[in-house]
């Protein structure tokens, strides 16, 4: 019995060892935490970074209303370029493992439709081989350039 009024000897040594026990495990519990939740933090302020450029690039381009009343939108070559270079960074970025899984969820499916926009697709083709490298490789594989594990991944925050 741990609260047994007769402590005898040595005995009130082991008691005194399992509380410092349950204490240094709580106190690393209430440590670890906050680590954790730092890394997410900074892993979402780089994601928002990427955003920022997203919705700077679209306010760059010119929509526009026709005789009819349709609206249509121009988009310069230097913000389609950019685009893709947004594009490249976000691969490069998930591949050293600073895009969160949330924030891989939407941008892959963004990244594959640039793939199927025949002006973009033009762009890439017409671009030196030695440039946009992980976006050409993305759009033929579709495979997540990340390549560490699910314990790594806790651990950088991402998940």
């Amino acid at each position: 019995m741990i609260f047994s009024a007769t402590v005898t000897g040595w005995e009130w040594l082991s008691i005194l060892a399992e509380i410092a026990t349950v204490v240094t495990g709580v106190a690393v519990v209430f440590a670890v935490v906050p680590f954790f939740q730092e890394r997410k933090r900074e892993r979402r302020a780089a994601d928002q970074w990427y955003v920022e450029r997203y919705w700077m690039l679209q306010d760059k381009k010119r929509p526009r209303r026709r005789w009819n009343g349709a609206i249509s939108v121009a988009i310069p070559f230097a913000v389609r370029w950019a685009e893709l270079r947004l594009c490249e960074d976000e691969l490069d970025a998930r591949a050293d493992g600073w895009v969160t899984n949330d924030s891989w969820s939407l941008w892959c499916v963004s990244i594959l439709e640039h793939r199927d926009d025949p002006v973009m697709a033009e762009i890439v083709s017409k671009t030196p081989p030695n440039e946009l490298n992980l976006l050409r490789e993305y759009w033929r594989t579709g495979n997540d350039p990340m390549t560490i594990g699910v314990w790594r991944q806790f651990w950088r925050g991402l998940r």
